[in-house]
């Protein structure tokens, strides 16, 4: 019994291992294959240009999330917690829809560097989020001013990152820091 197991699966392996290894196609026919089983474009700036335009699909994204987050610093001292913490998550939705954007692109070689780090930056920017919504449901003023701080910061690296990558369209407005300012209170 173990040994017939054994004898199909070897046949098994040998088979798979000699599909793999004839070169014959993966994809069924008719099919077409992924952004990155797709061969390099003939034209390199016409590659970058057309990945562009798919990017430039974030810069509503972006804008709206900029008037959210502005909208959360103005009312922390005088909106109700609850609607804070609303916008703060509809702020996170936003980013995460960013996000998507970028994770389903695949960029030109000479951007991937910077769409690699504005991933990171966009994660970042998540968790400073996550930590504003968790400050408002626990009314802590010096947790929410830290992650305040951490979201300007990472805000500021995302504008860099999208001018690097030429989005100049898509930049937002730098959030206000917490640098001498009256900054957000909630309460």
């Amino acid at each position: 019994m173990l040994g017939k197991l054994a004898l199909v699966l070897g046949f098994v392996v040998l088979f798979v291992a000699a599909v793999r290894l004839s070169g014959a196609p993966l994809i069924p026919r008719g099919e077409e294959p992924a952004a990155a089983d797709r061969p390099s474009s003939i034209n390199p700036e016409a590659e970058r240009i057309e990945w562009n335009d798919h990017v430039s699909a974030i810069c509503d994204w972006e804008r709206k999330r900029t008037k959210a987050l502005f909208r959360v610093y103005r009312e922390g001292s005088i909106g109700v917690p609850k609607d804070v913490e609303l916008l703060l998550l509809a702020a996170i939705r936003m980013g995460d829809e960013s996000k998507a954007i970028f994770n389903r692109l695949t960029p030109p070689f000479e951007y991937r560097r910077e769409v690699r780090e504005l991933r990171g930056i966009l994660g970042r920017e998540r968790r400073a989020l996550e930590g504003l919504v968790d400050a408002v449901r626990d009314l802590d003023r010096r947790q929410f001013v830290r992650r305040w701080r951490e979201l300007a910061l990472a805000n500021k690296r995302k504008i860099d990152a999208l001018r690097d990558l030429g989005l100049k369209k898509c930049i937002p407005r730098p959030l206000p820091a917490e640098s001498g300012e009256s900054g957000p209170k909630i309460v």
